[in-house]
């Protein structure tokens, strides 16, 4: 008999793990480092970590699972090599998008290039079809020339193909008959079809939401396959057994394999929801969350007891229509790394050290000089507390990789610096979380900081040494407790076991 609701949230630095017994309430917390390199690795470590017995892992009847294969992926560039398909004459549409320039700083810099597409000219070929706007066929598909230009992209080693045709939505078939001509010429290329993927107007969004999913889908299909074997192989033979959607709900392991695209959120979605729980736990219906981790925090607004929810959104520069919560993500976490710039200007960010090598005072090999490290060196930290004492921090080392790279050179004590590299980071994240979409107009008098209203019991992440409103102090925020500067978010899948329960 099933008795057991594990959760996992994997990030950059550290992945967390939470059980739920349904029969007697009592729920067990791990946290163990990421493993970047395969991520499943870390997950089946935290499981073996919360069940000491192989039978207690038969009893797991539901597993769900927040990721950032799909979003880093996307991030560093390193999805699959991609083919496009589209209309014959129409292959200007992904590079020229909406004909506008980035809104923000980009307008005012006159060095300003756009990102590279995901695919290039090189890798689009065109299909001799064509389909009006009330879904008649004004030519039909030339399957010969079709054959051959799919050839053309075997050859040049594609790994996935995306293929977007004018109107698609409402004549669907050319793209069905595209897609099997594909199969037949290379035997397990993963295609997307914008007519599955977006079925909706809007030639250049459902485009590159079709991209980004062809970009992304072999490497989370991979990933959710070596995922599922590693918890088949663990005893966890549950069919409910789910990933975290951009939109805040949830998706079998087939279906998001299927619709990569649909996950680039899925670990930040965790903790808006952990913040609606947490607010309606408190009776707080108007939060901002504040989710910080060891490579970034998210900043969203729930308004009224809701998530706010949008059609659209942009990551990295690419731009993607899907169902997602309103998040704001800033490059800023425990493991952001601070520099000296060449103009001698010291820099916090957007640069991580991730979970290898990590900060210095992990003594893995870092040398750069990080939050963590910072947050250790002013006190905020202890070298014996991390991970539950699990894991000791070396504040010398910490100490000399601040000394090194940026007192000196500055001039300053290695208290200074780290003084000044935590303020750095703080005034980021607050004015990104104040002029984010979610947040503007927002005031701090109609609003309350989630983890604060909550008691901590949102997001206890980096957050209590790191956020605070102006003219507040970061250090010292009612209700809450510290914990790691490189923490994850352990309570969002706390209250993902505990949300689904019924």
């Amino acid at each position: 008999m099933a008795r057991y609701r594990v959760t996992v949230d994997t990030g950059g630095t550290f992945s967390d793990f939470v059980y739920l017994n349904e029969e007697t309430g009592e729920l067990s917390i791990a946290k163990l480092p990421s493993t970047p390199e395969d991520p499943s690795r870390a997950i089946s470590a935290g499981i073996e970590a919360l069940f000491a017995t192989a039978p207690e892992c038969a009893e797991i009847g539901y597993f769900c699972h927040g990721t950032t294969v799909g979003t880093n992926a996307l991030l560093e560039g390193k999805g699959a090599k991609t083919g496009l398909l589209v209309t014959e004459g129409f292959r200007g549409i992904y590079p020229v998008g909406e004909q506008a320039r980035p809104y923000g700083t980009a307008i005012f810099d006159v060095m300003y290039d756009k990102p590279p597409p995901l695919v290039p000219q090189s890798l689009t070929g065109e299909v001799r079809e064509r389909v009006d706007f009330r879904g008649n066929v004004l030519r039909e598909l030339d399957a010969t020339a079709l054959r051959q230009t799919v050839r053309e992209l075997a050859g040049q080693g594609v790994e996935s193909i995306a293929v977007c045709l004018l109107f698609s939505f409402l004549h669907p078939e050319h793209e069905l008959r595209v897609r099997e001509t594909v199969l037949e010429e290379i035997p397990g290329c993963s295609v997307s079809l914008s007519c599955e993927v977006l079925p909706q107007i809007r030639e250049y969004f459902r485009l590159s939401t079709t991209v980004i999913n062809a970009y992304l889908q072999p490497i989370l299909a991979r990933y959710i396959a070596e995922l599922d074997r590693r918890l088949r192989d663990g005893g966890i033979a549950t069919r409910q057994k789910y990933v975290m959607q951009s939109n805040g709900g949830m998706a079998t392991f087939a279906a998001a394999a299927r619709r990569a695209v649909t996950t680039v959120l899925s670990g930040p979605a965790g903790g808006v929801g952990a913040g609606v729980f947490a607010g309606r736990t408190g009776a707080q219906r108007n939060i901002i969350t504040f989710d910080m981790g060891g490579t970034s925090c998210d900043v969203a607004l729930i308004k009224d007891g809701e998530p706010l929810l949008s059609t659209r959104g942009r990551i990295a520069e690419r731009d993607l229509a899907v169902p997602m919560l309103d998040i704001n993500t800033v490059s800023a976490g425990g493991g952001t790394v601070a520099k000296i710039d060449r103009f001698g200007t010291l820099q916090v960010g957007p640069q991580s050290a991730g979970a290898v090598p990590g900060p210095a005072c992990y003594g893995r090999g870092g040398e750069m000089p990080t939050i963590t490290d910072c947050n250790l060196v002013l006190g905020y930290l202890g070298e014996d507390g991390f991970l539950g004492g699990r894991m000791r921090l070396d504040a010398a080392k910490a100490r000399s990789a601040i000394e090194t790279k940026i007192a000196r050179p500055l001039g300053l004590t290695p208290i200074e610096a780290a003084e000044g590299i935590v303020r750095i980071i703080d005034v980021k994240m607050q004015r990104r979380s104040r002029r984010s979409p979610p947040c503007a107009g927002t005031t701090c008098a109609s609003s309350c900081c989630s983890p604060s209203a909550a008691r901590g019991r949102c997001m206890p992440a980096a957050w209590p040494m790191s956020w605070a409103w102006p003219g507040s102090s970061s250090r010292s925020i009612p209700g809450c407790f510290r914990r790691s500067a490189c923490s994850c978010r352990t309570s969002s899948t706390i209250t993902s076991a505990r949300s689904w329960r019924r």
